[in-house]
């Protein structure tokens, strides 16, 4: 998507996610757009707290109470029961849409229902995306290989069926020697059970089967997509040879009840790891796609419960609404305006992913089900997107099964799409409770003005929730040698050492003026062989517990100031949240990773809330 349509609240989730970065880690616009995982989640952990959001997790719904048209309360697999004046659905397989009683749509239209060219199942393909020999489909004995459907005569290309386009686990890959765990290997692996993958090889024809080129920070080869993240991690994707998109793997997810989803993970997370033992130890792959793979490993930072393998699949497609009006694969190409209706823009090309492997009436191995549009459309997001029909329920929405086709759902489900929809369903709620009215009575312009302002509104930008404080570090000395730093990158702590053993005492924050909105602070950077690695960032721990992180890029201290010699200094203003600071943290990014030095607890802090007050 488009990152400069990206605003409001979804807006703030990057800004948050950036500030976990050093200046030198963004781009063009300022923003680290692909944050790390373990970065995304403490951000929106810290966004549910601050917004009063207790999360029940592993808690499903089993039932919905309904009087009239409207949703009364939850029953929850924990036998309680949650009364709610409104219910959004977050979930990726629209699960509460079945339990609401609502109209729905799983899988492909015809191409008659709306008039759709990509619509229905579509054209039997050859297995790979460019020219390359026929694979055969059959073992020894006829049947088609694992993974494969047998050939079906009575399907016809344009027809609806139920299926969804494939899902797959999206992994975080490091080459960084410090931060990289070994990849664990399948439970049992059967090398028989990998065989498509083996003739895909073949069939290549020299074309993508050893290629490995870099490409805006991607590295991309038929074997896999890695795509960079901070601090030498990787986003993987799929590759066409030895795919971990898995339309085998996907059927019956949607359907599934919670048993049935952990048994289907199970499956999931054992193939994926027979996918990534494949890629790094069969024959078939070419020595320098294998040398190159095995450089990379889970990251020990991420997923950490999980051996580093993330806790869930990518759910691309679930359910999907029928609502008073559904969006298509015209209405996206007609890059579908109406200032009257719309929540926000949306950008992306008409994707999907492939939605079965089978073998034609030859034997022959096909897919059916991709595609991708050259170019990627701009559209509005309408509000009717996340609403069922009039009449059925008044105080339901669905945030990632929106009211649109199989194809135009291939541009909708962008991730900072669903989570407009998102703020926008939250919106939407708080205004139907206000107004006592459902929410398909809920104006478009009123949810898109309150949007706007939702930051300020929550308190994130009042000037009276913050106030100044005016510091200094006296004498201290960053005595962290380059050399030092290399060799302990993967060390918890380093000590901030001060330059005389008596100024440790003196260091302290000092009050200032409660009505000013900035908190300024100087220091030093005494070292000037570790010039290269002084990237820093400043965290305020609270008594309450509460860790605030001061983001600005004026912290740094530049190279030039660094070396003319040991009192080279450096500052920086901004603001911090209202609160009394018991500890100061001075974070130091190596270039590889981040590591935290923590200066002595500071002595008391004399609170001043005059700015409450004002």
């Amino acid at each position: 998507m488009a990152q400069s349509l990206i605003r409001g609240i979804v807006r703030e989730f990057f800004e948050r996610c950036t500030a976990h970065y050093s200046a030198d880690m963004t781009d063009e616009t300022g923003f680290v757009w692909r944050p790390e995982a373990r970065v995304a989640n403490v951000v929106l952990r810290d966004m549910i707290s601050e917004a009063g959001v207790t999360v029940r997790l592993d808690t499903p719904i089993l039932r919905l109470a309904q009087e009239h048209n409207r949703l009364r309360h939850a029953e929850l697999s924990s036998q309680e029961r949650l009364q709610a004046a409104h219910f959004i659905d977050a979930t990726y397989e629209g699960d509460l849409l079945p339990l609401a009683k609502v109209p729905y749509a799983v899988g492909r239209e015809s191409k008659d229902t709306y008039g759709e060219p990509w619509a229905g199942r579509g054209v039997w393909k050859r297995m790979l995306p460019w020219h390359s020999k026929p694979v055969d489909g059959l073992d020894g004995n006829g049947r088609p290989l694992p993974m494969v459907e047998a050939f079906d005569p009575n399907i016809i290309p344009g027809q609806e069926d139920s299926q969804p386009q494939s899902y797959c686990h999206r992994l975080t890959l490091t080459n960084d020697p410090n931060n990289r765990r070994e990849i664990p290997q399948p439970d049992s692996y059967d090398p028989e059970q990998f065989e498509v993958f083996r003739r895909l090889i073949s069939a290549g024809g020299g074309r993508g089967d050893s290629k490995i080129k870099k490409h805006f920070g991607t590295w991309r080869s038929g074997y896999f997509n890695l795509s960079a993240l901070p601090f030498s991690k990787y986003d993987m994707n799929s590759g066409p040879l030895v795919p971990t998109n898995s339309p085998h793997f996907t059927k019956g997810w949607i359907k599934g009840d919670a048993a049935d989803r952990k048994k289907m993970l199970h499956a999931w997370e054992q193939f994926t790891l027979g996918v990534l033992h494949f890629i790094r130890t069969d024959s078939k792959v070419a020595p320098n796609v294998q040398a190159f793979f095995n450089q990379f490993g889970f990251c020990r930072d991420e997923y950490q419960n999980n051996e580093g393998l993330p806790p869930s699949i990518y759910v691309r497609e679930g359910r999907r609404l029928l609502g008073d009006r559904v969006l298509t694969q015209n209405d996206v190409e007609a890059q579908w305006t109406d200032h009257d209706q719309t929540l926000g823009n949306a950008k992306y090309h008409l994707d999907c992913k492939p939605v079965r492997w089978s073998v034609d009436k030859s034997g022959i191995m096909v897919r059916e089900g991709m595609f991708f549009s050259e170019e990627p459309y701009q559209f509005h997001i309408p509000y009717w997107l996340i609403l069922p029909k009039s009449g059925t329920v008044e105080n339901l929405s669905a945030v990632c099964a929106p009211s649109c086709s199989h194809v135009a759902f291939g541009s909708v489900r962008m991730e900072p799409t669903f989570m407009t929809l998102g703020a926008a369903a939250g919106t939407a709620a708080c205004l139907a409770i206000t107004a006592q009215s459902g929410l398909h009575a809920i104006s478009p312009a009123t949810i898109r003005e309150t949007m706007r302002s939702l930051p300020r509104r929550l308190g994130r930008e009042r000037e009276q929730d913050y106030i100044a404080t005016t510091g200094r570090f006296e004498d201290y000395t960053f005595t962290i040698p380059a050399q030092d730093v290399a060799q302990r990158a993967d060390a918890q702590m380093l000590q901030l050492l001060p330059e005389r053993p008596e100024a440790r005492a003196d260091a302290r924050l000092n009050t200032c003026t409660a009505f000013t909105t900035h908190l300024k602070l100087t220091g030093w950077a005494a070292d000037p062989d570790a010039a290269d690695y002084m990237a820093w960032a400043l965290y305020v721990e609270y008594e309450d517990g509460r860790v605030f992180r001061i983001e600005d890029r004026r912290f740094r201290p530049d190279v030039e100031a660094a070396l003319k010699g040991p009192r080279a200094k450096y500052g920086f203003v901004t603001r911090v949240p209202l609160g009394r600071p018991s500890k100061l943290w001075v974070v130091h990014a190596t270039g590889r990773k981040s590591i935290p030095i923590p200066s002595r607890k500071l002595k008391s802090i004399e609170q001043h809330h005059g700015a409450l007050a004002s």
